[in-house]
């Protein structure tokens, strides 16, 4: 442990998360559905449905095709599609 007193360790805490939070992509909307790139490389979609977020895993590659018929199947699972 370092010897710095424990509000500059906060302070340092702090200012790492910050810096990881830094390096995500911004969340762009498809379908009501947010996307975000992760620190780990892969993309995945959000939604809080019902007070619960559900999560879609998308893969490396930033595919709009991809993403929606993810997000058509995910809706049909959770009964939400119209169709």
């Amino acid at each position: 442990m370092s010897n710095l007193p424990a509000d500059k360790q906060l302070d340092r805490v702090r200012q790492s998360d910050m810096k990881v939070r830094q390096k995500l992509d911004s969340p762009k909307k498809i379908s009501g559905w947010n996307v975000r790139k992760s620190n780990d490389g892969y993309y995945r979609c959000y939604r809080k449905i019902k007070s619960k977020v559900h999560c879609i895993y998308i893969g490396k590659d930033f595919n709009k095709g991809k993403i929606l018929s993810r997000i058509a199947e995910k809706e049909r699972y959770l009964g939400l599609s119209m169709s």
